[in-house]
């Protein structure tokens, strides 16, 4: 007859596994914490742009028109008939403005403090 043997993993196995899972998460959180803040930082720059587009199309569409300036753009912007839908990131501000020379001008700051530009 054989002596028992017991079907399993050891200690220290186990400790080696905990061990490695440990060291790809150090590795993994910064990066992907990382990630997520710069896709938060892309989608704020692109509702900047679409907001600046849309100002600078309402200009375009007639002359006479003067871009709509706003003090806060965050949940939107609408100028006749062009509008941008709220934004689906946390901004800290977002305006429209007029340039000295009469251009339109769109400044957002995200809620890490990045800003954008956009003139």
């Amino acid at each position: 007859m054989r002596g028992n043997k017991t079907v399993g993993f050891t200690i220290i196995e186990l400790l080696v596994v905990i061990a490695i899972i440990g060291i790809i998460s150090v590795i993994l959180v910064p990066t992907l914490q990382g990630a997520k803040t710069a896709a938060s930082d892309r989608s704020a720059q692109a509702f900047g742009h679409l907001v600046y587009k849309a100002a600078n199309a309402y200009v375009a569409s007639d002359p006479s028109n003067v871009a709509i300036t706003s003090t806060d753009c965050r949940l939107g912007y609408a100028a006749g008939e062009y509008s941008v839908a709220t934004a689906n990131v946390d901004l800290q501000s977002c305006t429209v403005s007029l340039t000295s020379s009469g251009f339109v001008a769109v400044s957002v700051v995200t809620s890490s403090g990045r800003v954008f530009d956009f003139h």
